[in-house]
């Protein structure tokens, strides 16, 4: 999106829940400068985590599509692990960081995951956590009704879930939006 579109979400966002003249109250902005960030001016990392506090949306989304925003119209940063902020019961971004799920998503994706979605359902892919390492799989279920955590690239072993696995893992949430950069 770019700065008029960004700068409309975020008062949208606030404007579900804070007037603008309310906001200036409570926080230690212009009225002249929240409205110049309600049109066309990039806000500060300060006003969006007032804009977090406000409305609940997530600080870490916020900061992802300014930073996208920017000058530089380009991710300002790089991922340094493929868990980046999730949280169960919210939206949020990891970062695919194999080629396991190769060619519907390739390394380096991102992934808007619902944190809300656990319940694993046959067909649909899924973010779960692995010995502490976030993985991407699609849920199959086998001939005698075994659920097999599948890679859509063939090269990677499938994972076959169940207790005498022993593996400790967690679903994080399921896959809802894959974003690339080219």
């Amino acid at each position: 999106m770019n700065t008029e579109e960004f700068c409309q979400w975020v008062k949208a966002l606030r404007g579900k829940h804070i007037t603008r003249k309310d906001f200036c109250k409570k926080y230690p902005w212009h009225e002249s400068t929240v409205k110049a960030y309600d049109k066309n001016r990039v806000p500060e990392v300060d006003y969006l985590f007032a804009i977090h506090q406000e409305t609940g949306y997530s600080f870490s989304e916020l900061l992802r599509e300014r930073l996208l925003t920017g000058v530089l119209n380009v991710p300002a940063f790089e991922f340094n692990s493929a868990l980046w902020n999730v949280e169960q019961g919210a939206f949020n971004i990891i970062v695919s960081e194999d080629n396991s799920m190769m060619p519907v998503i390739p390394e380096g994706a991102r992934l808007t995951i619902d944190g809300s979605a656990t319940e694993l359902e046959a067909g649909k892919v899924y973010a779960l956590k692995r010995d502490g390492k976030a993985i991407i799989r699609r849920v199959r279920v086998g001939e005698r009704g075994e659920v097999i955590l599948s890679p859509d690239n063939m090269s990677v072993s499938p994972i076959l879930v169940g207790a005498e696995n022993g593996l400790n893992m967690s679903v994080l949430g399921k896959v809802v939006k894959v974003e690339l950069t080219l």
